[in-house]
């Protein structure tokens, strides 16, 4: 959804930032570009590997300096993310291959900075989709007023950050009751 030519313009021109997105296959252009790069011949920039949540996980990064061949504004690195990943109970690994570009170059970001860039976007897309499936928010057909405020500030008997801030750590602290019926506390559904 955000890896459009008009996003990465205004944040690199207008705003003097700089971007890591990630090129799925609704750009059929792009990431036939992005995946087939010389991927093989590019060494492993970064390794990862952890345990837990039930799963064993490696991750590797390669990143290839693409300035002048990507047809896509102000890409400076494509890069190609490995994840193998396995339950702990020894099931059968599975591998995803993930593709992004950056406007960052080389210099700029260490691979070991991407790929943690990269992470640290996952877990807000995991956020985002207890939030989607979870709570129905993308089904809320609350669109003005102060009915979205509302909704979301609901969660949070104080008032602050609502489901914004709810993530997996509230299923703990929710003790006997459901964590959604804690989460729709007060909110009103015939608005």
């Amino acid at each position: 959804m955000h890896t459009q030519r008009e996003h990465a313009e205004f944040l690199v021109t207008g705003r003097r930032a700089h971007y890591i997105l990630v090129v799925k296959k609704n750009q059929p252009g792009l990431y036939a570009q992005v995946k087939n790069l010389p991927w093989r011949h590019i060494p492993v920039a970064s390794r990862q590997h952890n345990r837990g949540h039930g799963r064993q996980e490696h991750r590797t990064l390669k990143a290839a300096a693409v300035a002048a061949g990507l047809a896509f504004p102000h890409a400076a690195q494509a890069i190609c993310l490995t994840r193998q990943i396995r339950p702990l109970d020894g099931g059968r690994w599975r591998t995803v291959t993930v593709y992004a570009i950056t406007s960052l170059d080389a210099h700029q970001a260490t691979p070991a900075q991407l790929a943690a860039w990269i992470r640290g976007h996952w877990q807000i897309e995991a956020l985002h989709h207890l939030r989607d499936v979870s709570y129905g928010e993308d089904a809320s057909q609350i669109r003005t007023g102060s009915g979205p405020q509302a909704c979301a500030r609901s969660g949070d008997p104080r008032g602050h950050q609502g489901l914004e801030g709810i993530g997996p750590q509230a299923i703990g602290t929710a003790g006997e009751v459901p964590l959604l019926e804690v989460c729709t506390c007060g909110v009103v559904h015939d608005l």
